[in-house]
């Protein structure tokens, strides 16, 4: 079993279904199929379902912690309006 060179230029559309063999970091080796998933902003990944579902478990939690600290930002910038500069 041999895993699968990754195409030069990303997975694409045609990939889409296609079996593949992974080779993880430390030598697994791991059979996977090439999916799509839509991201947050829009727009669509090609990839195998083991990465692309990694992550989206890694959106899912990401997003709403830059919101909270967005969220933080402004208010402590909604703290220091009107205070002096000494």
């Amino acid at each position: 079993m041999k895993p699968t060179p990754i195409p030069q230029d990303g997975w694409t559309d045609e990939d889409i279904g296609r079996e593949v063999i992974l080779k993880m970091p430390y030598g697994t080796l791991v059979h996977d199929r090439i999916v799509f998933i839509n991201s947050p902003d829009g727009s669509q990944l090609i990839g195998p379902a083991t990465e692309l579902g990694a992550l989206a478990a890694r959106m899912s939690y990401v997003i709403p912690i830059l919101h909270a600290h967005d969220e933080y930002i402004m208010s402590m910038d909604d703290n220091t309006e009107g205070g002096t500069n000494e």
